[in-house]
């Protein structure tokens, strides 16, 4: 099978498939899954964007609500984890994951699912020490606070996925675990990123949950987005860091075992989806019908764990030793054999989405949305009766207070007051105002020597000699790696096509967003911020 990784999406979905198109279409391949690394942006209608963490100067509404609607259909099946811009209010009522969009299935707060033979793990959200142990509080409207909180890890979701079995293929995450740049070239990520070097040397960038799970589950495959930089890294379990590399392996040498120690995690951070960025990574892994289901082992330990679920803003600690109650979770084959006995023997994701709000009409005003009020969503309710577990929206819909009477307020001018990124991690309208790249920090970085696939402005593809990637492997169990000839597109991002354009590739005179290299253009130095501090400086213990 073929898996198509993506960084942030950004709302740029057309951009995305149509690369997606182009590498199927230059390389006689079908790709089978697209993995989204989060900030997809999911907004139906301008309503959504009232409750979205961004400036309102920032607003725009993308081309998803096309997707919602029916309008335009997902070519590919796309597995999305969620980030620190999405439309909150719509993702927060998908609390254990749905679909939201025809083939566009969102993992929820935490999740496992199968595809094929791979077993692909996910945490959405982003790391935040302040409301790590609180439980899911939020609900639309809301205020300045919540509408950033809504997206900040909890610990539950971290306990939950700590009583799995270490036998992962894949995980996703918005957020990179804290640490995993020692594993990688440090310094050419501070050659790309130098405003990381003061969170990098005192090992605060990054999430510490994700971190614990790096090292818990050990997955063959880790891939976030999130910083915008594409970045490496070979997390060999059981050695510290500066430890001696192993001795070389031969050609005949036999793939690290599935479980047990000496286990390997191959990291991968991705760009967003923008000109010449390094957003897009395909590698052929695993086998079997391309079809999601969901994995009995994470339906147990939800069904074991529902006590736990918390709509409180107060803390909430989970249980442990010498608490008098039970803390392993990990389920018995009784408890897995009383799941299935629950759910049923088909645990293929059913194909039940539907349309729960009003999508854009194309035309009215993206700024003049108001927030709505919170509200559950049919395919979270019907999940949570047939596992006999509870809804979180449901739980906070008893006492919802009613809608605000209209947009939310802009946010406080000092970015400080917020962990709003302003440093590139925002989409530009590209017909809307310019923007000011001392104030968003824009990076116009070239496409690496190292590509092996460019999509240039013409359109055109460049192939490359293949580097000495990690990623060039098919590790599949059972199988020798193999090299793959495509592991990365990094190229041109076209603006949303016309309702009647012929396809979704730039035109031979489509304007870019980002000048070329030799352009005699002057552009204004970058003015960077430090993104993370915010983000990653209130530390929480538990």
């Amino acid at each position: 099978m073929y898996i198509a990784v993506e960084g942030c999406g950004h709302g740029e979905l057309d951009g995305i498939y149509a690369g997606i198109q182009h590498v199927e279409k230059a390389r006689s391949i079908k790709v089978d899954l697209l993995i989204i690394c989060g900030d997809f942006q999911a907004t139906r209608n301008p309503d959504d964007l009232q409750c979205m963490a961004v400036p309102p100067k920032y607003y725009t509404m993308g081309t998803f609500y096309k997707y919602y609607s029916g309008e335009l259909r997902a070519p590919v099946l796309t597995l999305v984890v969620g980030g620190n811009h999405e439309a909150s209010n719509y993702m927060q009522a998908l609390a254990h994951g749905g679909w939201l969009a025809p083939n566009i299935y969102f993992v929820g707060y935490a999740s496992v699912l199968r595809f094929g033979s791979l077993r692909i793990g996910a945490l959405s959200g982003i790391y935040n020490g302040h409301d790590y142990l609180k439980g899911h509080h939020e609900r639309p409207p809301y205020d300045r606070s919540t509408m950033r909180s809504a997206y900040h890890v909890r610990n539950v979701e971290t306990y939950r996925l700590k009583q799995l079995t270490p036998d992962m293929d894949i995980f996703i995450s918005h957020d990179w675990p804290r640490g995993v740049y020692h594993h990688g070239d440090v310094n050419q990520l501070l050659s790309k990123k130098p405003f990381f070097r003061e969170e990098v040397e005192s090992n605060k960038l990054g999430s510490r949950p994700a971190e614990e799970l790096l090292h818990r589950l050990q997955p063959r495959f880790w891939f976030s987005a999130h910083l915008h930089v594409k970045f490496s890294a070979l997390v060999e379990h059981g050695r510290q860091v500066g430890d001696p590399p192993p001795a070389a392996a031969g050609p005949d040498a036999a793939a690290p075992p599935a479980t047990g120690g000496g286990r390997t995690t191959r990291f991968l951070a991705l760009d967003k989806c923008l000109p010449r960025r390094r957003y897009m990574q395909i590698l052929e892994l695993g086998d079997g019908a391309p079809e999601l289901s969901y994995d009995l082992e994470w339906l147990t330990v939800l069904r074991l764990t529902d006590h736990l679920t918390s709509v409180s803003s107060g803390t909430q600690y989970m249980p442990g030793p010498g608490c008098g109650q039970r803390f392993d979770f990990r389920p018995s084959a009784e408890e897995l054999a009383e799941t299935r006995a629950i759910w049923g023997e088909q645990l293929r994701v059913p194909a039940d989405f539907a349309v729960t709000a009003p999508p854009y009409d194309g035309r009215s005003d993206i700024r003049a949305g108001r927030q709505p009020a919170a509200a559950t969503d049919p395919q979270t309710s019907r999940f949570c009766r047939r596992l006999r577990v509870r809804d979180p929206m449901e739980m906070l819909c008893g006492s919802a207070p009613p809608p605000v009477a209209g947009p939310m307020p802009p946010p406080p001018a000092d970015p400080a007051q917020a962990d709003i990124t302003l440093d590139g991690d925002l989409t530009l309208d590209p017909d809307g105002p310019a923007a000011d790249p001392a104030e968003i920090g824009i990076d116009d970085d070239d496409v690496g020597e190292d590509d092996m696939f460019v999509i240039d402005r013409k359109g055109t593809s460049t192939p490359r000699a293949p580097p000495a990637d990690f990623l060039s492997l098919n590790p599949a169990r059972g199988r020798p790696a193999v090299p793959i000839s495509f592991p990365e597109i990094a190229g041109k991002v076209t603006a949303t096509p016309a309702k009647d354009s012929p396809d979704l590739m730039p035109a031979k005179d489509s304007p870019d967003l980002t000048p070329a290299k030799d352009s005699p253009a002057v552009t204004p130095a970058k003015k960077f911020k430090r993104r993370n501090q915010a983000i990653y400086g209130a530390d929480a213990d538990g």
